[in-house]
C-alpha cells in the first residue's frame, strides 16, 4: 500500500502558529504557515527549517511531512523518518504521522525494512483510532509478515477500520467472509461489507457486489442490481465486469436484450485479453449477432482465446479448421486444437478426435501430435 497522503490541514498549521504566537520568533512560523497555505512550498520549507533551527521543535512534524511528499524539497524518506523521530522525543506525533512512520519501516523506505518497528508505530496510531493504521496493522498480522500469523486479531483490526468507514477494510472483509479465510464462510456478511465499500465508490467492490447479485449467493438474486454494479465497474475498465455486462445484454437479464450492446461490451473485454469475452465475441461474429458476420474475425478471436489455453475456444477453433470457415481448411490444425481442448477437459473434443482420426493418415496424425507438443512446450515456459 502506498504511503497515506499528507493529512495536515490548514487548521493544523494555523493552530501551530497560535501555539507559538507569544514566542519571539513566532513570526517565522506564521509566515511559513501562510506560505504553505498558498502552495509556496519552497518558501514554507525554508521558513519552517529556520524556525526549527531557532528552537521551534514543533515544526519538525511538518518538515517530516514535506520530506515525505517532496513538498518544497526533494523527497527524502530517510530525513522524513528522522524528523518524525526527533519530533516524537519531545512531542506526541499525530496518528497520521505515526502511520506514515510505520509505513517507512514496513516498506524499507529510507531505512532497512523493520517490521517490528512498523508494528510499534502502527499500534500507536491504531489505538488512537486511525483507520489506515488499523488496516495496515491488520495486513501485517493477517499475512504473518515478519512475525507469527494472527488472523483473528487481524480481522478485529479490519473490523475497527471498517466501522470507521475505511473502504478497503470493508472490501477486504468481504473477501475474507466470501472465501472463509480465518473465519467461517458467510456470504451474507460478505455482501454487507462489499455493499458498504461499493457505496463509497471503492471500484473493486463494484464487480464483487455485482457477482453476488447475479449469483444470489449472500442476497436474493437481482439481475437489475447486478447490471447496475457491472455497468459502473465496466465503465472503469474492469474486463470481467465488461464481459458479465455483455452476457446480461445478450440474455436480456436485468437490462433490455441487445446483441449490439453485448458486442460492445464483449469487444472492450476481449481487447483486454479476457478469454471468455474473446470466445463469446467470436461466436457473435460467426453468427452475425449484433454485428456484421465475419468468419475471419471469428477465427481470429477463437485463436486469441485458444492461445491462452481456453478449452471452449480451442474446440471452436478446431471446428473452423475442420470446416474451413474463416481459415484455410486444415485437418492437421483441427486435430491439434481438438487435442489441446480435450486435454483441457472438453468431452466433445475427445469425441471429435476419434472421428477426425479416421479421416487422417499416419503421417498427418504424427505431424499434428508434433504441433501439439510444440504448443505445450512454448506455453509451458515461464510457468
Amino acid at each position: 500500500m502506498n504511503l497515506a497522503k499528507m493529512k495536515k490541514t490548514l487548521s493544523t498549521i494555523i493552530l501551530l502558529s497560535s501555539i507559538l504566537v507569544n514566542s519571539s520568533q513566532a513570526g517565522i512560523v506564521k509566515d511559513a504557515s501562510k506560505a504553505y497555505q498558498k502552495g509556496e512550498f519552497e518558501k514554507a520549507f525554508t521558513l519552517f527549517t529556520q524556525a526549527d533551527f531557532k528552537g521551534h521543535t514543533k515544526v519538525r512534524a511538518i518538515i517530516a511531512d514535506m520530506y515525505l511528499h517532496g513538498q518544497g524539497i526533494s523527497q527524502n524518506y530517510s530525513k522524513a523518518r528522522q524528523y518524525y523521530l526527533d519530533y516524537s522525543k519531545d512531542h506526541q506525533l499525530s496518528s497520521d504521522d505515526e502511520n506514515n512512520l510505520a509505513t517507512l519501516y514496513r516498506d524499507g523506505l529510507g531505512i532497512q525494512k523493520n517490521i517490528t518497528q512498523a508494528i510499534v508505530w502502527y499500534q500507536k496510531a491504531a489505538i488512537k483510532g486511525n483507520s489506515t493504521a488499523q488496516f495496515n496493522l491488520g495486513l501485517i498480522l493477517f499475512n504473518g509478515e515478519g512475525q507469527q500469523q494472527n488472523q483473528e486479531e487481524a480481522i478485529n483490526w479490519f473490523k475497527l477500520a471498517a466501522q470507521s468507514g475505511f473502504a478497503i477494510a470493508q472490501h477486504t472483509l468481504g473477501y475474507i467472509y466470501t472465501d472463509g479465510v480465518g473465519v467461517e464462510k458467510n456470504p451474507e456478511t460478505a455482501f454487507k461489507y462489499y455493499l458498504q465499500s461499493a457505496k463509497q465508490n471503492y471500484e473493486e467492490s463494484w464487480n464483487f457486489l455485482a457477482n453476488i447479485y447475479r449469483t444470489g449467493k449472500g442476497v436474493k438474486r437481482n439481475y437489475v442490481q447486478a447490471a447496475h454494479w457491472y455497468n459502473k465497474a465496466a465503465n472503469k475498465g474492469y474486463s470481467d465486469a465488461q464481459f458479465q455486462l455483455g452476457l446480461l445484454y445478450r440474455n436480456g437479464r436485468g437490462v433490455k436484450q441487445s446483441d449490439i450492446e453485448a458486442v460492445k461490451w464483449y469487444e472492450l473485454s476481449a481487447k483486454a485479453g479476457f478469454v471468455n469475452a474473446q470466445n463469446n465475441l467470436a461466436y457473435m461474429y460467426q453468427k452475425g449477432l449484433g454485428v456484421e458476420p465475419s468468419l475471419g474475425r471469428a477465427a481470429s478471436l477463437y485463436f486469441d482465446a485458444s492461445e491462452q489455453g481456453y478449452s471452449n475456444a480451442q474446440n471452436n477453433l478446431a471446428h473452423m479448421y475442420f470446416k474451413g470457415d474463416g481459415v484455410t481448411k486444415d485437418i492437421i490444425q483441427a486435430y491439434k486444437w481438438w487435442t489441446l481442448s480435450a486435454e483441457g477437459g472438453s468431452k466433445k473434443s475427445k469425441k471429435n478426435i476419434t472421428i477426425i482420426s479416421k479421416k487422417m493418415d499416419d503421417i498427418q496424425i504424427i505431424t499434428a501430435k508434433q504441433l501439439v507438443l510444440e504448443w505445450r512446450t512454448a506455453h509451458s515456459k515461464g510457468h
